[in-house]
């Protein structure tokens, strides 16, 4: 259990307690109330991509009108046989290989502390960590669909299905209250022809 798990767990445990002291005694049935859930997922404008073409391929958070203050992404594409893309470097300044910031976030107060691709053809896999800030004491607030970076890989040959999926144990959001927001992620799927 997480320190924020456990932290989440001593004020439930409190509320609970305290409300049970105040109560009056007599029983109450009330319905839990919808809990929302941010989603991340990935998307690409390219329907079908071809071989030596570029295939952007967008990490997307809609928060559902929650109010967040950081998000860490870690999306794993596993390969059997040839590799069918590879990734491209966004900023050739920094070290590594990096997604491409949305930099219009930056406005809103986003800072992205941690972008690297990972190609590991050892274990025939391209693993991509990306975490983003928000540094407005509001935090951040939106029911929109929002890029937070795009992997831009260029396709080197034929794959009937490409797919990406998020590392469920290290992909969070974080709210402005400091708890993790439930979280749907939507693996991306796309193929070459």
């Amino acid at each position: 259990m997480t320190f924020l798990e456990s932290l989440a767990a001593i004020f439930a445990f409190l509320a609970s307690l305290v409300s049970g002291v105040i109560s009056s005694g007599k029983s109450v049935v009330t319905t839990p109330a919808e809990v929302k859930a941010a989603r991340i997922y990935l998307s690409s404008e390219t329907t079908f991509p071809t071989i030596g073409t570029i295939l952007p391929i967008d990490i997307k958070l809609n928060a559902d009108g929650l109010t967040l203050s950081a998000a860490a992404v870690r999306v794993v594409y596993k390969y059997v046989g040839t590799l069918a893309l590879l990734p491209q470097d966004a900023d050739s300044f920094k070290e590594g290989i990096q997604a491409r910031e949305n930099f219009a976030l930056l406005e809103q107060g986003w800072a992205f502390p941690v972008n690297e691709i990972i190609l590991d053809t050892d274990s025939r896999l391209i693993m991509v960590d990306f975490a983003a800030v928000n540094l407005n004491p509001e935090g951040f607030a939106s029911s929109e669909d929002v890029t937070l970076a795009t992997m831009d890989m260029w396709v080197t040959s034929l794959a009937p299905k490409l797919t990406f999926n998020f590392d469920k144990t290290q992909t969070k959001v974080i709210s402005k209250e400091g708890s993790e927001v439930k979280l749907q992620l939507n693996p991306g799927e796309f193929s070459v022809r």
